[in-house]
């Protein structure tokens, strides 16, 4: 049932498919579940499907000529509200664009594309085409690295000498680094990773990032692993954790999904003190005050953004527009100062920018506009 939602509200959905989705919303259990999605996943309560349903009503009585559509809604239970305007925006063709109204502006937003980088030891700079695959070879002509698309996957190889690459991914993409001890490495949007090439056999396994990283450590007890930030340190022997440590943002956070790590101040009043950390744990180190936080939370909401979900929660409406130059590589101009520290709570999954912004510009009155490809907010 949420794949068949999923696709009605991206306009995907077949004839077969919705015959199945309405015989599905008869039943009630069925129609309260469709209401928790869509307020869980998309931020939709009814306050603001009442609109989208009186735009339904008022669009299906032009179009039929019939005039007695508002007096029947007086007696539709919340549920049926649901299930009345599904079936409406269907009718008129209308999907997820009447949930998210289309931008009224004079200029179109086009996200910039930029490509990923990949840094050499040695100081070259290759390109990475994220739609091709290929080999890649040291100058000596043996296998060093197989890129399938998005990802890179390193090859095991005894060596006595550490040399390092960088991968940088720019906003608007995510990439993955599969590192020589079998350790997976998922980047957000502007983000960066130094690594060795392939490691040592004895000693740590050090690498660098700079923005958003997922890990997921290959365990080696005689090898720890440590992530380096520019003000942090993370050790562990192996282990699933996010570290989010963009240098616009006043925190750097690592939020345990797996296993155990210490998190390490390289500054501030905690500075080289150890705070271990069990799973399903956020520590949040400030820049300012060189404190560290620890608190329970749903890791979950910290790794959204490696299936393409945007999740803000209780996120101040300044943070949520960095993170939205970060997803889709545009930019915003906030004028509102008042606006900017005010916090809102919304889902996104798998949709433009347009479609975020129009949610923003419809539930929220929050007007824009486009100006030389810039979004500027009044």
């Amino acid at each position: 049932m949420k794949e068949l939602i999923e696709k009605l509200l991206q306009g995907d959905i077949t004839h077969e498919e919705l015959q199945i989705l309405r015989e599905a919303l008869n039943k009630s259990r069925n129609l309260r579940n469709f209401e928790g999605y869509l307020q869980r996943e998309f931020d939709l309560n009814l306050a603001l499907l009442d609109i989208n349903l009186e735009s339904a009503f008022s669009r299906l009585k032009l179009k039929t000529g019939k005039r007695d559509f508002k007096s029947r809604r007086r007696h539709l239970s919340p549920y049926l509200k649901y299930a009345a305007a599904l079936l409406f925006f269907v009718a008129l063709g209308l999907t997820l664009r009447l949930f998210l109204w289309q931008a009224e502006a004079n200029e179109r937003l086009v996200p910039k594309n930029e490509s990923v980088l990949l840094e050499l030891h040695d100081g070259r700079i290759d390109t990475i085409d994220v739609n091709q695959s290929k080999s890649m070879k040291s100058q000596n002509g043996i296998l060093v690295a197989r890129q399938e698309k998005d990802r890179i996957t390193y090859e095991n190889s005894d060596t006595k000498e550490l040399s390092f690459n960088t991968i940088r991914v720019p906003y608007g993409k995510r990439f993955s680094v599969n590192l020589s001890d079998g350790t997976e490495v998922f980047l957000n949007s502007g983000s960066s990773l130094k690594y060795p090439v392939s490691f040592l056999d004895t000693g740590q396994r050090s690498v660098f990032v700079k923005g958003e990283a997922y890990f997921d450590v290959a365990p080696d007890a005689s090898r720890p692993f440590i992530v380096r930030t520019d003000l942090t340190e993370v050790k562990v022997l192996g282990t699933r954790f996010n570290v989010s440590a963009y240098e616009e943002d006043d925190f750097i956070d690592v939020a345990l999904v797996e296993g155990a790590v210490n998190l390490r101040p390289l500054s501030g009043a905690k500075k080289n003190t150890l705070t271990p950390m069990n799973p399903g744990q956020l520590a949040r180190f400030g820049k300012l005050t060189g404190e560290i936080s620890l608190v329970d939370v749903n890791t979950n909401l910290y790794t959204m953004w490696m299936q393409n979900r945007l999740v803000f929660r209780n996120q101040t409406f300044d943070d949520i527009l960095r993170k939205l130059e970060r997803h889709y590589n545009v930019d915003f101009e906030n004028h509102n100062e008042k606006l900017g520290r005010e916090e809102f709570n919304a889902t996104f999954y798998r949709v433009g920018v347009d479609s975020v912004l129009n949610y923003f510009n419809k539930a929220h009155e929050i007007d824009f506009k486009i100006m030389n490809n810039k979004v500027i907010i009044d």
